[in-house]
């Protein structure tokens, strides 16, 4: 993940540089310093609700070390395993959300109706493969 992460701006360069990336970005200018502080109060809550979410899990992990290593194993490997499949349906929230979101801005409410219907199966889908991997550790 931090391969990918860090890979990912060195890539955008890459293009932008070799691929005609400057037909879409012609560098950087003084009109992309504005705005910032609409921009940030966007995304201030999202910050602050991952932020919580890792604070948890922190805490979680703490308190599991305190019952003993047993006890924190069994809660890491369940830490990985919820961050494993929590990782798969965020992307796919988030892309239909912007989509339904870009649809509904642009007054195309229809489009954004079958939008939403396009994503319902695969959350569906995506529930069910969770449960289907989950359900058998429950039993162990």
């Amino acid at each position: 993940m931090v391969f990918t992460q860090n890979l990912l701006p060195f890539l955008l360069f890459l293009y932008v540089r070799f691929v005609d990336g400057m037909e879409c970005w012609n560098g950087v200018t003084l009109k992309a310093f504005s705005n910032w502080g609409q921009m940030i109060r966007l995304a201030f809550p999202g910050m602050v609700m991952v932020l919580a979410q890792y604070f948890a899990f922190e805490v979680l992990t703490l308190t599991a070390g305190q019952f003993g290593s047993a006890h924190l194993a069994a809660q890491s490997i369940l830490v990985t395993c919820t961050s494993t499949t929590f990782n798969i349906p965020f992307p796919l929230s988030i892309a239909a959300s912007t989509r339904i979101a870009n649809l509904i801005g642009a007054k195309m409410t229809d489009a954004a109706r079958t939008s939403a219907k396009v994503v319902s199966p695969s959350r569906l889908n995506q529930s069910s493969t969770t449960d289907g991997f989950f359900r058998p550790l429950s039993q162990v």
